[in-house]
């Protein structure tokens, strides 16, 4: 309800159709392409990555965004508890001082 509570009433259209046909486009040829490929690369990030999600996420399980963590150098990890897909909105005070204080430590 907290959450809820802070959209604006009615809530304003976050994703236009023109970037959601664009995303959908990139996970076809994602899905298309060569796996191994986009893994093998995640070493060679050099950004510090703050990686999150809910540990109850049906989209993405909570062991992919830890195999992520585990491969790109300098990342942080963060799992959400009795959360799914939208973790950040059911934690989002605690998720924003964790992002908070990633930015802060780099």
């Amino acid at each position: 309800m907290a959450s809820l509570g802070r959209l604006p009433h009615p809530p304003a259209a976050y994703v236009s159709p023109t970037t959601m046909a664009m995303q959908a486009a990139v996970i076809r040829r994602f899905a298309d392409g060569d796996e191994r490929g986009w893994y093998v690369r995640l070493r060679e990030m050099t950004a510090p990555t703050f990686v999150a999600n809910g540990d109850q996420d049906g989209l993405f399980p909570a062991i992919d965004s830890v195999v992520l963590a585990r491969e790109i150098p300098r990342s942080q990890l963060a799992i959400y508890p009795d959360s799914g897909h939208a973790f950040l909105f059911q934690h989002a005070a605690r998720f924003a001082e964790d992002v908070s204080r990633f930015l802060a430590s780099r």
